[in-house]
């Protein structure tokens, strides 16, 4: 779920404890929400769940995971997967966008670790379309839900610097 300033539950838990949201349109178009106290020009977060912000943790910005239930009834032993990646693969991708990465990849015989491979790619090329030499971190796991044959996770680290381990740069993450 995306935990972002303008979703009005989450906007309305901050505003209640005194910051606002700053909305700024580049000439680009980009969108660029900040979540600022009120009447200050800081700290100028831009998520509403963060576990290490604790100059905000009093002000709604809260460390408290948003946790949702879905049922696998129906799905196959290896038809449910889960993936969680933050907000380097978010920024500029769309979540529908993502998993249809993901599944196509899946369903055209490809295993995770290539999966995660053509997000990175995607996630890389966005960065670059949009921000030209800067990347933010990009960090992913992807793995089948319900156990059976092939339920090894594939996690992927990659520092701003570095394409990731699906590139090939080993020492800037971690494969479990």
């Amino acid at each position: 779920m995306d935990n972002k300033p303008a979703v009005p539950a989450e906007r309305a838990r901050f505003e209640a404890k005194g910051m606002e949201l700053i909305s700024i349109t580049h000439e680009d178009g980009f969108l660029e929400e900040r979540i600022n106290f009120k009447g200050r020009d800081y700290p100028g977060i831009q998520m509403t769940r963060s576990l290490g912000d604790l100059a905000v943790k009093d002000y709604g910005i809260i460390a408290e995971p948003e946790v949702v239930e879905w049922s696998l009834e129906g799905c196959s032993s290896s038809g449910a997967y889960l993936f969680v990646a933050c907000d380097g693969v978010f920024d500029f991708l769309e979540s529908a966008e993502v998993a249809k990465i993901i599944l196509d990849s899946i369903k055209s015989g490809e295993n995770l670790r290539q999966a995660c491979k053509r997000v990175l790619k995607m996630s890389r090329d966005a960065w670059e379309e949009n921000e030209g030499g800067y990347c933010d971190d990009i960090t992913m796991i992807l793995m089948p839900v319900g156990g059976g044959a092939g339920s090894r996770p594939f996690v992927s680290r990659t520092s701003t610097g570095g394409e990731g381990c699906c590139a090939g740069v080993q020492k800037s993450c971690a494969i479990s």
